[in-house]
């Protein structure tokens, strides 16, 4: 199988792991969380569903990058209970012909997250594999029940296989992928589309997939407050599921499919402090267990939501790379029989680096640098308005769903 990894990074291939966290997070991630303890942090109680939506804008509107695109489409599709809308970016093509096409699912809760929290990723895949991402809308809580994402994204990719042409896309080439909820809903069109006999799929890319909603990993209880997401917010997402559904489904609980045999290749992102940890490299594990390649990739230092924070953190960019690279291999092999052993070799320098200051007194010195350094590039990207009393006009416009 596929080698083993730098250690500051996990493995690839999902072979045992030489660690499954660090001792503390990255040294970017520290500083981004001492960052934010300087703005007032809101606690779950009496915390609405809106002032969850803008306050994930807002932390990736900061925190995100927004590559340019050579052109991104809005458009409303038809759907079994109404239109669903989706966002189609369309990346600047290297030959003449239709291209690939990635489905995205854009995380959240199941409660949170919209095209615009999922905009720079799509534009960061879009650039990276060469193919035509199309973003999708899907229902959430509390307004609709968990059931009605996955009616939505399975529309919408059934939509894409059947009409794909009209858009330039290549249906012999189709692949999945979501982050968080995302990844969870990905999982499971993965499923259906291996149990109904299509669209086939080159892969899935499960960004710290939600792959178990019934029960406690042993990473929970591993999770340590002030880590993005904690037991606690997952269980405000869960008090939003307005009607009762058993979440040992296999339609909310991927990982609990008693047969995963044919359905298509995965690439998995996982880190350390989160919660879905331990679900997520279950389910690569499973994958692999029915004969799936898989490629994972272990951010040990790294917390739940990292990938969307690419402006400021090393690993979530590598992690991009690392999904865009496979996905790009995906979409250039027709035989999926030689996606076998694709080794991905980090560089150790980040590593080694990061060994070097681990436990001693220049941890403090390199930590303050990192926050001061995303504090001057976070003031030369507009975080001026995220002051209180300094958000302009023009800034709320632009974190409003579209």
């Amino acid at each position: 199988m596929i080698e083993v990894l730098e250690q500051h990074y996990g493995v690839s291939g999902g072979r045992p792991l030489s660690m499954l966290r660090t001792g503390r997070p990255d040294l970017e991630v520290c500083a981004l969380m001492n960052l934010l303890r300087l703005h007032p942090r809101r606690t779950t109680k009496g915390y609405t569903v809106a002032q969850a939506r803008q306050d994930l804008r807002t932390a990736i509107w900061a925190l995100g990058t927004r590559e340019p695109v050579n052109e991104v489409t809005d458009r409303a599709i038809p759907g079994p209970n109404g239109r669903i809308p989706i966002r189609i970016y369309r990346p600047t093509p290297s030959k003449a012909g239709p291209l690939p096409a990635l489905v995205w699912v854009y995380g959240g809760g199941f409660v949170t997250g919209d095209l615009f929290t999922g905009d720079g990723t799509c534009r960061a895949l879009a650039n990276r594999t060469g193919a035509i991402v199309i973003a999708v809308d899907y229902r959430k809580a509390p307004e609709h029940d968990l059931d009605a994402g996955r009616v939505d994204c399975l529309a919408a990719l059934k939509w894409v296989a059947a009409n794909g042409p009209d858009i330039g896309v290549d249906v012999s080439r189709l692949a999945v992928g979501g982050d968080s909820a995302g990844g969870n809903i990905s999982a499971f069109m993965a499923q259906e589309c291996a149990r109904r006999g299509g669209p086939e799929l080159c892969l899935q890319a499960l960004v710290y997939p939600a792959t178990d909603l019934a029960n406690l990993h042993a990473d929970t209880q591993d999770s340590h407050e002030g880590y993005f997401l904690t037991q606690e917010v997952i269980d405000w997402f869960k008090s939003h599921f307005t009607q009762l559904v058993d979440l040992d489904d296999p339609r909310f609980s991927p990982l609990h499919a008693p047969d995963l045999t044919d359905v298509a290749p995965a690439v998995v992102i996982t880190a350390g402090f989160d919660p879905l940890r331990d679900e997520g490299l279950a389910y690569a594990e499973r994958l692999r267990a029915a004969g799936i390649e898989v490629d994972c990739f272990h951010y040990p230092g790294q917390t739940h939501g990292f990938v969307s924070f690419d402006r400021v953190l090393r690993g979530a960019r590598d992690a991009l790379s690392r999904v865009g690279e496979a996905l790009a291999k995906a979409f250039a092999t027709p035989d999926r029989s030689e996606l076998i052993d694709r080794p991905l070799p980090l560089s150790g320098s980040l590593a080694a680096s990061d060994a070097l200051l681990r436990g001693t007194a220049m941890q403090f010195v390199v930590d303050t640098m990192f926050a001061q350094l995303m504090v001057s590039e976070g003031v030369l990207n507009g975080w001026r308005w995220l002051l209180p009393g300094a958000q302009p006009e023009a800034a709320r416009n632009r974190l409003a769903p579209r």
